[in-house]
């Protein structure tokens, strides 16, 4: 409580100042952005140089709902989700598999030896992120089990909604990479841990 009292305090002139610029008093204008890119058409964004938005899928509502392109009403880019979700997800979804791979859009610049590295990383904390869940049931009877599944299950639902929702750029992606794989050794620890303590006390029982 006293670290977001002691944020909001500080933040107030930047607020103020957004105020005066934009008419609110929100922190960032990305929000708005999301929205506006999400229902513009191709050709509103190349005029704009948004090609990497069209990349990142950043113009998905019109994509799926051609109808709605350039329109200004944000309800429509909800409505466009709520309409054609399996449609919405299996764009995300491919898109995905390529942003997940850091540098896939400029790995010509660098040597095999460094694509073999990229790859290499990119599976291991692709492995992490898909072992969450059998970690999280692997290490229930921690001490502090619910705090560890309540923080991780937050962190990974709130990128949910930001990549259901924005479009992608490779760095968007670096935060996960590293919660999966801090966690995650950090969960295997835990259960080599707990396992040893086990067999431990079964051998002085015996």
């Amino acid at each position: 409580m006293v670290v977001l009292l002691v944020a909001h305090a500080l933040m107030l002139p930047w607020r103020m100042h957004s105020k005066a610029v934009v008419g609110n008093f929100s922190w960032v204008q990305t929000g708005d952005l999301i929205f506006l890119n999400g229902l513009s058409s191709d050709k509103t964004l190349l005029d704009k140089g948004g090609d990497f938005v069209i990349k990142g899928t950043g113009n998905i509502a019109c994509v799926v709902e051609p109808s709605y392109c350039d329109s200004d009403d944000r309800s429509l880019f909800f409505k466009a989700l709520v309409s054609h979700p399996i449609e919405w997800y299996r764009i995300k979804f491919t898109a995905v598999v390529e942003y997940w791979n850091t540098f896939i859009f400029s790995r010509h610049r660098f040597t095999t030896w460094f694509h073999i590295q990229d790859d290499a990383g990119n599976l291991v904390y692709l492995l992490f992120l898909l072992a969450a869940v059998p970690l999280l049931w692997a290490t229930r009877t921690y001490r502090w089990w619910l705090l560890m599944a309540w923080l991780i299950a937050s962190f990974y639902a709130a990128f949910f909604v930001i990549f259901s929702l924005a479009h992608f750029e490779a760095r968007y992606f670096y935060l996960p990479k590293i919660f999966s794989f801090v966690t995650g050794v950090n969960m295997l620890a835990m259960w080599w841990g707990m396992r040893r303590g086990r067999e431990g006390a079964l051998e002085s029982k015996n």
